[in-house]
């Protein structure tokens, strides 16, 4: 069977075209499960992901050209993308670690957690809007927080389940910054945390029946 990606976009009926790009294994897309998809904050380019360690980076101005692409079957399923605010660098999910790539710098790995070994992440990572944090939460519960507004980055907390964080059979999928960059948002099951990125103190922390299992989390502008 073949996997594939299409990019759609409203119905034009004097076109009458459903979609405007049509990525198969044949136009150099996966060869496996597409797991993440993310356009880049510029609109000119998107990332995807799957299983078998396959990343690709496509310009929208040149579909057939593969700007980045990754292929590491050690690094397993790949279950979450996300762009820095400037569209410079990429960050996967992987089933094992937190990458993350600088697209102006050769496509270089730049960033590796845990930088030995393997962890146990979760499915989710995310940039701050701000462009100063990175956060990811691994599947024990903890939450963890990266300064990347210098270089080198730092880990700068970690919400331990007893400090904040979830239980530890909670895996954490959705997380979510503010506009702002000012608060982090994870949920999982029925339970919805924000945390302030500058106190690192939880000032939201909800769990009742109106919320079942959490699968993604937006804030509003």
């Amino acid at each position: 069977n073949d996997y594939f990606l299409k990019i759609m976009k409203p119905y034009d009926y004097a076109e009458r075209e459903d979609y405007v790009f049509d990525f198969t294994r044949n136009t150099g897309g996966h060869t496996g499960i597409v797991s993440a998809f993310r356009f880049d904050p510029t609109g000119t380019k998107f990332a995807t992901a799957g299983n078998g360690g396959q990343i690709r980076v496509v310009a929208l101005a040149d579909i057939r050209r593969t700007i980045f692409r990754a292929d590491a079957a050690n690094l397993g399923w790949i279950y979450g993308l996300d762009w820095s605010p400037t569209g410079r660098y990429l960050a996967a999910a992987t089933e094992h670690n937190i990458l993350v790539f600088d697209l102006e710098d050769n496509n270089r790995q730049i960033f590796r957690y845990p930088e030995a070994g393997e962890g146990r992440v979760s499915r989710r990572v995310a940039f701050s809007p701000d462009g100063r944090h990175l956060a990811w939460a691994m599947r024990d519960g903890t939450i963890i927080l990266v300064d990347v507004a210098q270089w080198p980055w730092r880990e700068i907390h970690q919400w331990k389940p007893e400090e904040g964080g979830f239980r530890p059979d909670a895996v954490l999928v959705p997380l979510g910054f503010s506009p702002d960059g000012q608060y982090l948002a994870a949920a999982r099951n029925g339970r919805l945390k924000i945390f302030d990125v500058a106190s690192k103190n939880t000032v939201f922390d909800f769990k009742g029946r109106t919320i079942d299992t959490a699968a993604a989390i937006r804030y509003d502008h």
